[in-house]
């Protein structure tokens, strides 16, 4: 059984895609994890320093420094578990960064993790499509639908990004060469606003990410960084596959 993991997109219109996809932690820590609870403290930090994650989504191999795992590691189990040696297949893998470098977790960083609502921190999953692979096009009909019969209403253009002002949320479709819709509460109806975005990676692999409502200006930046960060991920596997 692959692992499976996921993301709680809040808004029906990427739901729709990802109702399959469910995140079971167990399986992930047997499958990725050689170990978990039995280590001391020395070793935990060695874990930090030093181990990568091995995975394969679809065929695309990546390996990934376990200290951009924080959401699934320590903040969940208190613990820096051991890394397996092998590579593992998986349909995704979700990890977490602080903005705008995008920078994993280190100790001295702790409190800016433990911020009230979103801060600095994006949570992403990488995987394999879920449904069709047409999921732009299909949430663009979707949209230009609604336009036409008044549930949603077509805003103009901001930051680069055709907007649309539904009932639960605003929704932005890019407008360039970026396969990329998002979702972004409001202000006036939730403390802590939140961008949820899908992006098309490769052609058989997506982003699922989420930050704060106050990047939204940036989001052609993230999204390039995002990219280029897991090239090097997937240049990194290359790299010892080749040795």
């Amino acid at each position: 059984m692959k692992n499976s993991i996921r993301c709680d997109i809040e808004n029906p219109r990427i739901n729709t895609v990802y109702e399959a996809a469910t995140f079971t932690i167990g399986v992930f820590l047997m499958l990725v994890m050689a170990g978990c609870s039995n280590s001391d403290d020395r070793e935990k930090t060695k874990n930090l320093e030093n181990g990568v994650v091995q995975i394969d989504i679809n065929g695309h191999e990546f390996d990934v420094p376990l200290r951009y795992m924080y959401g699934e590691t320590l903040e969940k189990w208190g613990n820096w578990p051991t890394a397996k040696k092998d590579r593992v297949k998986v349909d995704n893998l979700s990890l977490s960064m602080l903005l705008p470098e995008l920078r994993p977790y280190y100790p001295e960083d702790d409190a800016r993790w433990k911020v009230l609502g979103h801060g600095e921190r994006i949570n992403v999953t990488i995987m394999k499509p879920v449904g069709s692979a047409k999921w732009l096009e299909t949430a663009i009909k979707i949209t230009n639908d609604d336009v036409n019969w008044g549930r949603s209403n077509r805003e103009g253009e901001q930051y680069g990004l055709a907007h649309f002002s539904e009932p639960w949320s605003d929704l932005y479709i890019a407008t360039d060469s970026h396969s990329l819709l998002m979702h972004c509460g409001r202000l006036k109806d939730v403390p802590y606003p939140s961008c949820r975005v899908k992006s098309r990676y490769r052609e058989n692999i997506v982003f699922e990410y989420n930050y704060g409502l106050n990047y939204l200006p940036q989001w052609r930046e993230i999204d390039n960084n995002l990219k280029a960060l897991f090239d090097q991920f997937s240049h990194s596997a290359d790299t010892i596959s080749n040795k």
